[in-house]
């Protein structure tokens, strides 16, 4: 239940944010695109209409050329009681629709100032105008971002008015329970991109499920793009996965002069401890999940010295 609470979670959030004027703050670890939840929830926003949609990456440039895109200015305007604007700023531009605050660990101190004034505020001057802020603001940031705002190298104003909603998309480790699901809908436009009808055995589906991804949606995404490029024929094979995944993951670990046998190896120990895992050490579900008989999955635990870890004993 724990994965799929998660992943309901950040759904929940991601409606609550379309449906609100409310700023947002999507958090994500590396490996994710969250500028994909923030185009769902603007397209919903949206409700078809036409809508602008714009972001800045506050990793890349200067203090001064992203509080030039921001506002129009380098500095703040000390004769204007809000926060002010100019017509070609990013935030002028992106009235009525949504503008998407990227890396925001990277977004200079100064520039978090008058972010945060704005917010505070709710009001902007434009030229000599005063209006309300008409733009949706949605921030995106790596979870260190909470340690930042800790550690004093984030404004907490800040951080409290972007995360009124807060979306926490769940590392893939944390998806056991919809892995199939999500591997099917990523391998279905893998085929699409490549032109090409394949199909995937229920094994193979299995070991990409079983690995943990610590680059997340784009690994996942890069390694099924691999598989429908280089496998010759129409079915991917649990063997077509072990020779893609197993010696691309565990090249990091085993290091550049690991042998085909020993990568092979430290996978399939890796794979299997995860299926019985999964099933509690239920041998005949997991051998079933595997595709092999139950006394071959009690020799390959013996071989590959996978042992059930006992819970700790109470005090």
């Amino acid at each position: 239940m724990g994965d799929a609470a998660a992943v309901r979670n950040a759904v929940d959030a991601a409606v609550r944010a379309a449906h609100s004027a409310e700023p947002g703050l999507i958090v994500a670890e590396g490996g994710f695109d969250p500028a994909r939840v923030a185009r769902a929830i603007h397209d919903v926003a949206s409700a078809g209409r036409a809508r602008p949609f714009l972001a800045i990456d506050c990793g890349r440039g200067t203090p001064d050329s992203i509080a030039r895109a921001l506002f129009g200015t380098t500095h703040a305007r000390r004769d204007a009681a809000v926060e002010a604007i100019e017509h070609d700023s990013l935030l002028a531009r992106a009235a009525g629709g949504t503008l998407v605050v990227g890396n925001l660990c990277e977004l200079p101190a100064s520039v978090q100032l008058r972010l945060s004034r704005l917010l505070r505020d709710g009001e902007l001057t434009l030229g000599e105008t005063v209006m309300p802020l008409g733009t949706r603001l949605l921030a995106t940031a790596l979870p260190r971002l909470d340690a930042d705002v800790r550690e004093h190298r984030f404004r907490p104003e800040l951080f409290d008015r972007l995360q009124r909603i807060r979306i926490d998309v769940p590392p893939l480790r944390e998806r056991r329970g919809d892995m199939p699901v999500l591997i099917a809908a990523l391998f279905e436009e893998a085929c699409r991109a490549a032109g090409r009808q394949m199909s995937l055995a229920p094994a193979a589906t299995t070991a990409l499920a079983a690995l943990s991804w610590p680059g997340n949606l784009a690994e996942l995404e890069r390694v099924l793009e691999q598989l429908v490029r280089t496998v010759s024929g129409d079915v991917i094979r649990q063997e077509d996965v072990l020779e893609q995944v197993g010696l691309a993951q565990h090249h990091r670990r085993s290091g550049p002069l690991a042998s085909l046998r020993e990568a092979r190896r430290a996978f399939e120990r890796e794979y299997i401890a995860t299926v019985l895992q999964e099933h509690r050490w239920r041998m005949t579900d997991a051998a079933r999940a595997l595709g092999i008989q139950r006394a071959n999955l009690y020799r390959k635990t013996r071989q590959l010295g996978i042992t059930r870890l006992k819970p700790p004993r109470a005090l």
